[in-house]
């Protein structure tokens, strides 16, 4: 992830991390959340580490 200069960017940035991961969790797919929050899902890929998002889907 980028260097966020804005402390209020910063905390959104985060808040959309979490929001994507109890998202995953649910059950909702990735191109979904992507879509729902204007995003490319290469984007909402990115913003995790590798696998973290299919470990959290499987409630790992």
């Amino acid at each position: 992830m980028k260097k966020i200069d804005n402390p209020d960017t910063e905390l959104l940035t985060h808040i959309r991390s979490l929001l994507i991961l109890d998202l995953v969790k649910k059950g909702i797919k990735q191109s979904q959340i992507a879509s729902a929050l204007d995003m490319d899902g290469g984007t909402v890929s990115r913003m995790f580490s590798k696998g973290l998002l299919k470990d959290v889907s499987k409630g790992n």
